[in-house]
């Protein structure tokens, strides 16, 4: 994805949030705050964890090339090669990312605690069903693991945190 296309999502998402706000002013205040905590703000953090899901899966793409044309030295490959590796890392399960972090050295990378922060946000997203982070999200953003947290589009601990 274009990082373009990234900046207009946001755009949108921030155009989006000003209207529901403005659709609130003149409104009996306490209405006001409870439309905004329980129904506009969990839906423009929605779309905010499905921009950032998008980011995670374009950063993995991104990372599946550089490992296809790393780990060769300084000599360069060819296209069959890089297509062969390509079609490797892309079939591999999930112990196949050991071998791209290995390959790329990605722990020693000072925003690798980043991508596995993302790689946990997209995970809890997509496959927990009551969206609320587990203990690994919940590490990887250093927060108190003793804390229960909301489901991800309500948890203003969670938000507060990542901006």
């Amino acid at each position: 994805m274009d990082l373009r296309l990234f900046k207009d999502v946001i755009a949108v998402i921030r155009a989006e949030q000003e209207r529901r706000a403005s659709l609130l002013d003149g409104v009996d205040p306490d209405f006001a705050l409870d439309h905004w905590h329980f129904i506009d703000q969990p839906f423009l953090n929605q779309l905010c964890l499905m921009l950032l899901v998008t980011l995670r899966h374009q950063v993995e793409r991104e990372l599946v090339g550089l490992a296809a044309r790393a780990g060769h030295g300084s000599e360069e490959i060819s296209v069959d090669q890089y297509r062969k590796n390509l079609n490797e890392f892309r079939n591999l399960n999930r112990q196949g990312w050991e071998q791209i972090e290995k390959t790329l050295e990605l722990q020693s990378s000072k925003k690798y605690n980043l991508i596995q922060s993302l790689r946990h946000l997209a995970n809890v997203y997509k496959h927990e069903p009551s969206t609320k982070p587990d203990y690994r999200l919940i590490a990887s953003l250093e927060l108190p693991t003793e804390v229960n947290f909301a489901p991800l589009p309500e948890s203003d601990a969670l938000w507060g945190r990542s901006r």
